[in-house]
Formats: structure tokens, sequence, C-alpha cells
């Protein structure tokens, strides 16, 4: 959708600088080693400037087989929590505090009035300063926006989507969101792109997901296509009923059993159909026309076991007032997932 979709736009020049100051005061000092931020926008090097950071943070090599993993998250306790877009006119760690009031501390990050809140090229230190307001507030990053760059050559794409999972894994971010392609020229390099990363973010511990978003994944059962056609155990998906209503304005309950056996998480969005027949999902979820439960008791029937279920889109455009209706849909969704099994 067209919100959504300027989140994962291309890094634009002085994106590092106006990021900067936004965690200058946050950065603890001492943790990150100068020569590193020097090579942070160099994707080819992001690999060495990962694996020295973390040595200095005492987090794990990037490459690294995770002890503990998390690509099977469909046998794992669901968490509920939210995506940061509600609060994204906010500073980080302000939408942080909003999230953790509305009473959960699982967080994905999407988009900010400050561009893509994690990206290929994020200096290592405002990876760290991240790093610090998670832990900061017990909070746990359970996905991140992952996208293809287009405009590059493929083996730079390549490269900078390995420079993304460098940085996901040194905030064990568990899942790279990602949106497909929308352009029918990019379709065959975001297929090849795809098989070139998913080894590598197997090998950090990341899973890589893509969620109905228009193009490619209008429907469910082009997005079981896609997955198909990726071919990689570590590739799922990530279901979006509001986004199924929003594109075609198709059923999301019949669309789920064309993905069942592949959903690993889900973005929890309702949507709206107004009169003049135009799609909003600027709305609190149960406040819609999506149908969760029956959405969530036919992901169950077809495996889903539990995952990350991140409430994306809220009703209120103010910050305090989206708190406010967080709340609301936490326990809404909570109500939903208990009567599906989950």
């Amino acid at each position: 959708m067209s919100g959504l979709g300027a989140m994962a736009r291309h890094s634009e020049p002085g994106r590092s600088q106006t990021l900067s100051a936004q965690y200058t005061s946050l950065t603890p000092t001492g943790n990150t080693p100068k020569q590193l931020t020097a090579a942070a926008g160099a994707a080819t090097l992001g690999r060495v400037a990962a694996a020295a950071w973390c040595r200095e943070t005492k987090l794990a090599r990037p490459g690294a087989t995770l002890a503990r993993s998390r690509i099977e998250v469909s046998h794992m306790a669901s968490v509920l929590g939210f995506f940061n877009r509600p609060w994204s006119s906010l500073p980080l760690a302000e939408a942080l505090d909003s999230i953790v009031a509305t009473g959960t501390k699982y967080v994905g990050f999407l988009g900010s009035s400050r561009g893509v809140v994690l990206e290929w090229n994020t200096p290592w230190e405002e990876v760290e300063a991240m790093r610090a307001l998670l832990g900061e507030r017990g909070m746990q990053l359970r996905a991140v926006l992952a996208h293809v760059h287009f405009d590059v050559p493929e083996d730079e794409a390549i490269a900078r989507y390995r420079a993304l999972i460098d940085r996901a894994t040194a905030l064990d971010a568990g899942t790279l969101l990602e949106m497909g392609a929308h352009d029918p020229n990019h379709v065959e390099m975001y297929f090849r792109v795809m098989r070139a990363v998913c080894g590598y973010a197997q090998d950090h511990g990341l899973q890589i997901a893509v969620k109905p978003h228009g193009g490619i994944t209008s429907t469910g059962k082009e997005c079981a296509q896609v997955v198909e056609r990726v071919g990689h155990d570590n590739y799922r998906l990530w279901w979006d009923p509001g986004n199924i209503l929003y594109y075609k304005q198709l059923d999301p309950v019949a669309e789920a059993r064309h993905v069942q056996g592949l959903v690993t998480g889900v973005c929890v969005k309702d949507c709206l159909i107004r009169p003049d027949g135009s799609p909003t999902v600027d709305v609190t979820p149960g406040e819609g026309q999506v149908d969760f439960e029956g959405v969530f008791r036919t992901l169950v029937e077809g495996g889903f076991k539990g995952g990350p279920c991140l409430i994306e889109t809220l009703g209120p455009s103010d910050p305090q007032a989206a708190t406010e209706a967080g709340k609301v849909a936490l326990q809404f969704i909570s109500r939903v997932m208990a009567a599906a099994g989950l």
C-alpha cells in the first residue's frame, strides 16, 4: 500500500547524518571502534565491520549459527506486539516507550518520519544505540523491514542485503520482512537476490518472510507461488489479512487457505472499505471488516502453532491516542488468538 510502500524507499543522501542526530545522545561511548563508522557505508565491508563491532560489544559473530535457532518460529509460542508504524512520527525512544505503555515488549521496525529504521548502511554506532534502547526497556525485536535495491547492479543489491542481515543479526531481529516486487521488470532479479541471500540469513539465525503487499503478492495463491519460486526453506510468509482486503478486496480467510503450512508470523492489520469503495487500513483491529478469528483458525488448521504476531496499524493518527487504541487492540487480538487455539 502507498504508506508502507514509502517506507521501503531506497536510502537517501544525508540519511546517516539525520539519523545520527536522532541517536547521538543515546549512543554509549567506547563501544564502537572508529574505523567501523567509515566502513559502515560499504556493503562489501559489512561483514568485516560487523564481526569487529560484535567482538567489541561481545555479541555473537555474524555468520555463526546461533545457539537458539529462531527459524522454526511456527513451532514457538506466539508473541503479540506492535510494529513502530503507529508511532512513526516520534523519535525511536519515544515510539518504544509508547509500545511498552500498551502492555507489550515485542516490536518490529518498519519506517519512520526519518526513513527506514534499519538499513544496509545504518552506521554501527546507531545499531548499538538501537540495541541499547531495546535492552533498557527489556524489549525484543521480532522483525525488520527488508527490500531489494533494484536501482543498483545485482551483485551490489546482494551485498547490500547481506549488510542488512549483519545489522539485523546484531539486533537479534528474528525476521527480515519482505515486500516482494511490484515492477514487472524487477521480478526475476527479485527471485535471484532472494535465492542468493536466504542461506546467508539462515546462517545468521534470521528468517526471510514475504508478506502480501500488492505486486507479486496480492493474493494468497500468489504468495504461495512466490515462496515456491524462491525454493528455499528459509523463505516463508507472514500473513497480512488487511492487505489482502486492501489491494484486491478479497476475503482474507479464504485466501489464507492457499498459504496454509507456509506462515510463520502475522502482520495484524484490519481494513475498512468505505461507502465510496475506497479502502483504508487506518483502522484499529476489530473495528474493520477482517474476520480475525477466522483468519487465525484457518492458519492453525494449516499447521501454524505460533510465532510473531505484530499489530501494524491503528485508527488514531495522534501518537497518544494510538497508544490507548493499542491497549484495546492487544486485548482484542489476545482473545481472538486464544479462541483460535494459540
